[in-house]
């Protein structure tokens, strides 16, 4: 193990403190202008843009750029800064080129297909929106880059620190964006958010690495190759968030319409948000595993094991204390208790939750290049989400259609859990430790929101 690495390793708890601090922040921000948007429009212009958005993910299943995993490139560089400049140039520049072509050449029917999704009045609207929530892609997977970047610094503090003060503009200007142009005001102050994260972070990493401009300009068509094979098989894994997000909230305007899309998308963020905490607190460590030699392989296994069963026993309080809010989050958004906004805010935090484990045993895949059970546990989601919302929506009503997701994304975090524990090697005590944590707490909390749902 290096002595960066080794720098990483005690470096960890300061870099997960800070990145569960700049997700709570993201999480208020996002409360707060949900709110400012619900208070000043209505929850139809939310659903259009929470459609416009979701379409738009399509758009990323053919970028196989793999920049959110840069750091594990950075962090296997951090004696070349020349090979750290050309990792970072050569995704960017490819990225964004990638990005611009695809956009321009999608653009149009991308824009027929909402027409046909929303009412006649919101066509002109929809567009706009669609055009704005394009720059805003580009903004976000650009900036995502350079924050994986400089993850791979093992700067995962100084990355915070920008996500908190970008979560803290975005408070500061959505109020008079929003009361001033509505829903457009809502998409600007995102972009503005974006935007910052982007210039922020190239600013530190030119301050970082010796010999970065501000601007890419060194491409490399051999770095290329390398980051466009291992981004191949990261664009496996990420297929769900691809295709799921956007064939949920297409099927749920189906049932419940563009209404029912803000009801949803609102629960999805509040349950997500749960799991991009717990997330967060796992950010610094694919940089510190990937840093670990070949010598070190047990070493790095005996770490990756403690690291998991300390984030069991932290993160089941929390998550339990979350969905006894749920009720004041909707009395928040809605000013009176939705039950199917609470119902489906419930199971989505139980399924996020068993995802967020899910994507620990997904890290240490990652840092060993085996990305095998993480396509088939992302896939099978994909595949799920569909039919698991047609048979909720025809048993429970429209109304409770959203629901069906929460089972398609608990069901394929489990394919993803447990297909990854064959390349820990641990030994029989071990697994029947991790199974007894996680598949009681899962059952219990299932069994919790069901209770709920038939005292409801």
């Amino acid at each position: 193990m290096s002595n960066d690495n080794a720098a990483g390793v005690s470096a960890l708890r300061s870099n997960t403190t800070y990145s569960i601090i700049a997700m709570c922040l993201s999480a208020l921000s996002m409360v707060i202008t949900l709110k400012l948007l619900l208070h000043f429009t209505n929850t139809e212009l939310f659903g259009l843009w929470s459609l416009t958005v979701g379409m738009l993910a399509f758009s990323r299943a053919g970028d196989i750029s793999g920049s959110g995993s840069l750091s594990r490139f950075v962090a296997r560089e951090s004696k070349s800064a020349e090979h750290q400049i050309a990792f970072i140039d050569t995704v960017l520049i490819f990225t964004f080129v990638f990005y611009c072509v695809l956009l321009l050449v999608i653009a149009a029917p991308l824009s027929s297909f909402l027409k046909s999704q929303v009412p006649f009045e919101l066509h002109h609207i929809g567009g706009n929106l669609l055009f704005i929530s394009m720059l805003i892609l580009i903004l976000n997977v650009l900036g995502v880059s350079q924050m994986s970047a400089i993850d791979g610094l093992y700067e995962s503090v100084t990355r915070s620190k920008i996500q908190i003060f970008s979560s803290l503009v975005l408070c500061v200007s959505s109020y008079p964006l929003i009361r001033g142009y509505g829903v457009y005001g809502y998409a600007f102050s995102i972009t503005l958010q974006h935007f910052l994260n982007l210039v922020i972070s190239r600013v530190v990493l030119k301050k970082r690495i010796s010999g970065l401009s501000f601007f890419p300009v060194n491409f490399s068509r051999g770095k290329l190759r390398e980051i466009t094979t291992f981004g191949f098989k990261v664009q496996g894994q990420s297929i769900a968030g691809l295709f799921y997000d956007p064939l949920a909230k297409l099927m749920v305007n189906n049932y419940a319409g563009l209404s029912g899309v803000a009801v949803y998308d609102i629960a999805y963020k509040l349950a997500s948000y749960c799991q991009l905490v717990l997330v967060a607190a796992c950010n610094p460590l694919l940089p510190i595993l990937s840093g670990f030699n070949e010598g070190s392989k047990e070493k790095k296994k005996q770490y990756f094991y403690v690291f998991l069963m300390k984030f069991l026993k932290i993160s089941c309080g929390p998550v339990i204390v979350a969905s006894l809010l749920v009720p004041v989050a909707s009395l928040l958004f809605f000013d009176k208790l939705k039950i199917d906004f609470i119902i489906c805010t419930l199971f989505l935090m139980m399924a996020w939750y068993t995802s967020s484990i899910a994507n620990i045993s997904s890290i240490y895949a990652q840092s060993e290049g085996l990305m095998k059970w993480n396509i088939i546990g992302s896939l099978s989601i994909a595949c799920f989400v569909v039919p698991m919302i047609i048979i909720t929506a025809e048993i429970s009503g429209p109304d409770y259609a959203a629901i069906g997701t929460s089972f398609a994304i608990f069901s394929g975090s489990l394919f993803l859990m447990f297909g990854n524990f064959q390349y820990f090697e641990l030994n029989k005590l071990s697994r029947l430790v991790n199974i007894a944590i996680l598949v009681p707490f899962c059952m219990v909390f299932a069994g919790i929101m069901l209770q709920i749902w038939w005292w409801l």
